[in-house]
């Protein structure tokens, strides 16, 4: 798995109006969001930030949803689909692919 910055991180709005993450320790990475409309920078600004809460969440779906013996297996309740995505998703935030 590729390391991060721990969350939870927050956003902080600078006075020049870019935005930085801000993580609990007070690391900043500082993150360009695309110029488009106030609320388009500003919802991505927040997504951002939480994607560590997010990807957690999904890690721990996963965890519950899949494999033998679980009570909502892929093979029980959860669609094959549902997993695969998941996982997918997983990957794309967890492993170096550049």
């Amino acid at each position: 798995m590729s390391a991060h910055t721990p969350g939870p991180w927050t956003v902080r709005k600078d006075e020049e109006g870019s935005f930085s993450i801000v993580a609990t320790a007070g690391t900043v990475a500082r993150a360009w969001v695309a110029p488009g409309t106030p609320e388009a920078t500003t919802g991505n600004a927040r997504l951002t930030a939480a994607a560590p809460d997010l990807l957690a969440a999904l890690q721990a779906l996963v965890a519950e949803l899949d494999g033998p013996g679980k009570p909502y297996s892929s093979d029980s309740y959860a669609p094959p689909h549902f997993i695969e995505t998941a996982k997918a998703a997983i990957a794309k935030a967890t492993e170096a692919t550049f």
